[in-house]
Formats: structure tokens, C-alpha cells, sequence
């Protein structure tokens, strides 16, 4: 997803997106990569690590 898109999905405004993705970025599970046609786009995708986490996280909530 864009990270512009994610920022409008959560109802944030661009610099508190930015700010919310760095640490899960330098953790590794959300790279952010720029489009290569238009520079100014972002790309955020989740990582295998990423992934693995949140099957961890439903499957804890579902226990719950």
C-alpha cells in the first residue's frame, strides 16, 4: 500500500505516518520502498517476519 493511502486508511496526516512506520521499519518488517515512476510515492509491504507476527497476534487474540 501506498504509505499516503495508509495514512488516510488509520486518519493520519503524512509526518505522524512517517514517524509511525520508522521503528517497525529499522525492526525489519516494514520496508518502504519509492516507486520508481513517480519518486514521491512510497510503497510500505509487510515482510515474511511481518506476516509471521500477525498470525502470532490473531492467534493470541483468538484465544483471548
Amino acid at each position: 500500500m501506498r504509505q499516503t493511502g495508509l495514512a488516510r486508511h488509520v486518519g493520519a496526516d503524512a509526518a505522524t505516518m512517517t514517524r509511525t512506520i520508522q521503528r517497525p521499519e529499522k525492526a525489519g518488517f516494514v520496508p518502504r520502498v519509492r516507486f520508481t515512476s513517480d519518486r514521491r510515492s512510497v510503497l510500505v509491504e509487510p515482510t515474511a517476519a511481518s506476516q509471521a507476527l500477525r498470525r502470532q497476534a490473531e492467534d493470541l487474540w483468538a484465544r483471548l
